[in-house]
């Protein structure tokens, strides 16, 4: 790893990144939350997913830890909903799901950058 000061920095900007894109869209769509619109996955899951793939690449160990700030990040904008807060379970769960994209970029970035250390 590149430092803790530099892991911090990327686990935040994960997190922003999640709270950003779901309540960016919120704002825009008009919905109670942002996976009610299918523009949260045209374009939000996408974006979500080449920045885990960046911060796996830049970031390569524990890849896992980009993903779980961005849902963090996700699951935090419905504080600012308050009819959402009753099903937190529910939400929890589905984005566990719809990270498994956003996982599986951040695991590719990963080992991207750890064959390039290889040569």
């Amino acid at each position: 790893m590149r430092g803790s000061q530099n892991s911090w920095f990327a686990s935040v900007a994960a997190a922003l990144i999640g709270l950003l894109a779901c309540l960016g869209l919120t704002v825009i769509t008009g919905d109670d939350v942002a996976w009610d619109s299918n523009l949260y996955y045209i374009i939000s899951i996408p974006a979500m997913t080449f920045m885990a793939y960046v911060f796996g690449f830049s970031f390569p160990e524990g890849p896992w830890r980009w993903v779980v700030c961005m849902a963090f990040g996700q699951f935090s904008s419905i504080i600012f909903v308050d009819s959402a807060m009753e099903f937190w379970w529910l939400t929890l769960g589905f984005l566990l799901l719809a990270s498994v994209p956003q996982m599986i970029a951040a695991y590719v970035g990963s080992n991207v950058a750890w064959n390039r250390t290889r040569r």
